[in-house]
Parts: C-alpha cells; sequence; structure tokens
C-alpha cells in the first residue's frame, strides 16, 4: 500500500476517535490493510510530525493511546460535514463539489504545514469526488442510461 494512503487511512481512524486508541485496537481495524510493524513505523513518524500525541493509558500500565492533533481534527471535521444528498442534477453537482473545493482552499493554512497534513486532505477531498462518481454511475444505471 502506499504510504500516503496509509498514513492517510491511519489519521482518518484516529480522527474518528476523539479521544484516543489503543495500538491494538488500531492495528484490528486496520487489519489486512496494514502489517503491526507498518503502523508502528507510521505512527511514530506521524508523532515525530507533530499530527499526533501519544499517552500512557491510565488503567494499564503498558498501554498506550494515540490521538491526532487538532490541525487533523481540523481538516477531518471540515471536509466531513460535506456530503452530497440531494438530487442529482448539474446546479446540485456544481454546487457540492465548488463547496469541497472552497473548503479545501480555506485549509490552506492548516494544510501546508506538512505535506502529509495536505496529502491527507487531498484523500479525503477525492474520496468525496469518489463516491459522488460511485452515485452518478449507478443513478445513470438505473435510469438505463
Amino acid at each position: 500500500m502506499n504510504h500516503v494512503i496509509t498514513y492517510s487511512l491511519i489519521l482518518n481512524i484516529l480522527s474518528k476517535h476523539k479521544f484516543g486508541i489503543s495500538f491494538n485496537q488500531l492495528a484490528k481495524k486496520l487489519k489486512g490493510r496494514v502489517s503491526r510493524l507498518s503502523l508502528k513505523d507510521c505512527l511514530e513518524e506521524l508523532k515525530k510530525r507533530g499530527l499526533i500525541t501519544i499517552r500512557g493509558d491510565p488503567t494499564h500500565k503498558q498501554r498506550k493511546i494515540y490521538r491526532v492533533e487538532k490541525s487533523v481534527l481540523i481538516i477531518s471535521e471540515m471536509l466531513e460535514t460535506i456530503s452530497f444528498e440531494t438530487k442529482l442534477s448539474p446546479s446540485n453537482i456544481t454546487a457540492f463539489l465548488s463547496k469541497l473545493i472552497r473548503h479545501y482552499i480555506e485549509l490552506k493554512d492548516e494544510i501546508r504545514k506538512d505535506d502529509l497534513l495536505k496529502s491527507y486532505a487531498k484523500q479525503m477531498v477525492l474520496s468525496k469526488v469518489s463516491n459522488l462518481l460511485d452515485v452518478l454511475l449507478l443513478t445513470s444505471q438505473e435510469a438505463g442510461l
């Protein structure tokens, strides 16, 4: 798996756990996609870049809790709020894409801080566009186009 995609996948999962997640829980969610050794290396790199924090679990001496930093949460929350739920029409599609691009541009100060943050934001935008294309394809198939 591409390293950029791996980092994005890890950040995406971590961003859904605002209070943090243990290594084993994270590894379980990534099973079959990222090895435990690669996950360990990626988490160390993310910590070194200041994108995550690692703290001890007060209920368990050996367990560590991994949590994303505010910059990652800002990107995640801003782009996650954009969804395409309205009727498919050229104007709705244009509005959706325009909003997505506008939000990405608004994040410029955050994503300029680090190439991984920039890649993470790009992956989120590409995922949204990919989902829209899937909906368009499905809708056109149902309509017999």
